[in-house]
This record gives structure tokens, C-alpha cells and sequence, in this order.
């Protein structure tokens, strides 16, 4: 086995950790801290400790995700949550609104994080949202008309930024 000299503090957060890179509600926002237990920052992300949740908020990017996954103790046994923006690539969804990512795909640098073509995201709406399927890009200039075809005849649904770095991180199954 290697040795790493990264050897991160181990943090003890709830058993239900819901990832949110950003909050557009500040109504919204404001009342959930007012209900925490506690809200402090951690490496420039918030963190919101409710009864038998954690919410991580306001990162951006994986780059960001990644930097504070590995402080999180037990993380392999946590039910995990992402709760994203994605931009959409399928003419039927033309306004804001939930949906459930069903399996994710990698693109650009994301397909050097794992030798899985996708992964698969646990199903959880009993058929109330969209059950779609995403890419992972990891900036938006790699969106070119040429990469935006390619990725409508595959029949992708959406375009966002972490969900298959996290996939490939847990190497499990997670609520999107």
C-alpha cells in the first residue's frame, strides 16, 4: 500500500450530507440557518448542521467539492445529496425545474476520474421528477456546438459540473 503525506483531520458531520454549490434564495437560505444548530465556514464553504442533516452550500465547482470530501469521517457511510443547476440540452425542459439525474457521464477531464463509461444515481421521486441523464463538464468552454451535437446524440439530457467527480469519489450510488 502507499504511503500519502496528505492525511487530512477526520470531521464528524450527520448521517444525511446534502451538497448545494449555490443558494438562489436568500429567503430561503436565511431560514435555514436561523433553524441550524450550528452554520460556520469551512475552507470557503458553508456548512449548516440542522437536526440529522449537513449542508454543505456556496462552492463552486468540483475542484472545491473535492477539496473538503476527504475531511469528512465515514463519508462511505453517509447518504449523500446533490442538489445542482444544470443547464438543459433536451427541448422539452424549457423552464427551472426539479429533476432526477439518473445516470451520469464524464467528459473532458472527467474521463480520466474513472474507467466507468457513467455511473448510475439512485432513482428517488416514485416517478414525480424527470428522470434524465447528465454530463459532467468541467468548464464551459469545452461546450462547443460540435461538443453540444455530440452530446444531444447521445441523448443527454442536461450539463452540469460535479456530479460524476462525486460519483466517481464515492464509487457508489447518491441522490442528484
Amino acid at each position: 500500500m502507499k504511503k500519502s503525506l496528505y492525511k487530512p483531520l477526520k470531521l464528524s458531520f450527520k448521517n444525511n450530507i446534502i451538497f448545494i454549490p449555490i443558494f438562489y434564495s436568500k429567503e430561503l437560505y436565511k431560514k435555514i440557518i436561523k433553524e441550524s444548530e450550528k452554520h460556520y465556514e469551512f475552507m470557503l464553504t458553508d456548512v449548516i448542521e440542522l437536526k440529522n442533516i449537513t449542508i454543505f452550500g456556496n462552492f463552486l465547482g468540483y475542484v472545491h467539492l473535492y477539496s473538503f470530501l476527504d475531511y469528512i469521517d465515514k463519508i462511505e457511510e453517509k447518504e449523500i445529496f446533490f442538489l445542482g443547476l444544470a443547464g438543459s440540452l433536451n427541448k422539452e425542459i424549457t423552464k427551472p425545474e426539479s429533476l432526477n439525474v439518473v445516470e451520469i457521464f464524464p467528459s473532458s477531464i472527467f474521463k480520466l476520474f474513472s474507467k466507468k463509461k457513467s455511473f448510475k444515481l439512485k432513482s428517488f421521486n416514485n416517478n414525480k421528477l424527470e428522470e434524465v441523464k447528465g454530463v459532467s463538464v468541467d468548464i464551459y468552454q469545452r461546450e462547443t456546438k460540435s461538443w453540444l451535437k455530440e452530446q444531444k446524440n447521445k441523448e443527454i439530457d442536461i450539463v452540469e459540473m460535479e456530479i460524476f467527480p462525486l460519483a466517481s469519489y464515492l464509487k457508489r450510488e447518491f441522490i442528484p
